[in-house]
C-alpha cells in the first residue's frame, strides 16, 4: 500500500526557502530535471526554481550525453537525483564530456558515494552535495558538500557539518526510550526529525500518523 503522505503549504513553503540556502542557489538558476517531480514535490525544487525566476530545462532520456549537452547549452547550474546519476557520469565515456564554462552543483540522495568517484565528478567541473531525506520530510533533510581526496581547503569546508535552515532538530535516537544514542559509530538507533517541514500526516490513518510523530519527533 502507498504511504500517501498529506504536504501542507506551509511545509512546503518552508523547505522551498530552505532549498535556496542549503544548494548554493541564486537569482534565475537553470535547474536540469533529472529527478522526478513526483519524488517530494521534485524534493521542493519545483517552488525554488520559481521562487528565484528560474528556467527549468526537461529532458526525456537522462543519458550521460544529453546531460552535457544539456548543461553545456543551457549553462545550467544545479540538478538532483540519486547516486545512480553520479556514478554514471563518472563513470562515461570521455567522447560523452564537455567543457563546463562555469561549476555545476550537483546535489544527490541515497548511498554515499566512494571518494574515487567524488573526485572524478569534481575534475569534470562539478560541484557535489550529497544529501538525505524522505517523503515524510518533504525531500532533503541534511546536506554535506562532498569534498575531493586532495583538496585540504574543501576537507576543511565539509567540517562545518550539516545544513538545513529550517531543521529544528536532527538526530539518532533509541525508538523504545527516545533517548540519544550514542556516536560511536556502533550503537544502532533511528533517525528522527523535528520541523514545521514535515508531513501534516498519512492520509486518512491517524493511528499510523500519532505513532510516526512520538514525542514530537
Amino acid at each position: 500500500m502507498p504511504k500517501s503522505v498529506v504536504y501542507s503549504h506551509r511545509a512546503a513553503y518552508l523547505n522551498t526557502l530552505a532549498e535556496i540556502f542549503r544548494s548554493e542557489m541564486r537569482e534565475m538558476p537553470m535547474f536540469l530535471w533529472t529527478v522526478d517531480m513526483f519524488r517530494c514535490n521534485g524534493w521542493c525544487f519545483t517552488w525554488a526554481v520559481a521562487a528565484l525566476g528560474g528556467t527549468n530545462i526537461y529532458i526525456r532520456n537522462v543519458t550521460t550525453k544529453v546531460s552535457f549537452d544539456s548543461i553545456c547549452l543551457h549553462k545550467v547550474t544545479h540538478f538532483c537525483g540519486s547516486t545512480t546519476i553520479l556514478n554514471m557520469i563518472a563513470n562515461s565515456p570521455t567522447t560523452d564530456h564537455q567543457i563546463l564554462s562555469s561549476k555545476a552543483v550537483m546535489i544527490v540522495a541515497g548511498a554515499l558515494p566512494p571518494p574515487q568517484t567524488v573526485d572524478k565528478i569534481k575534475e569534470l567541473g562539478f560541484n557535489v552535495i550529497h544529501a538525505y531525506g524522505m517523503i515524510e520530510a518533504l525531500g532533503l533533510v541534511t546536506v554535506k558538500l562532498l569534498a575531493p581526496l586532495g583538496d585540504d581547503h574543501e576537507k576543511i569546508k565539509c567540517r562545518e557539518g550539516i545544513h538545513h535552515i529550517m531543521m529544528e532538530g536532527v538526530d539518532v535516537k533509541d525508538p523504545t526510550t527516545m533517548i540519544s544514542v550514542p556516536s560511536d559509530g556502533k550503537t544502532i538507533g533511528e533517525v528522527m526529525l523535528k520541523s514545521n517541514t514535515m508531513m501534516s500526516g498519512y492520509l486518512k490513518n491517524s493511528q499510523t500518523t500519532q505513532r510516526a510523530f512520538r514525542s514530537g519527533w
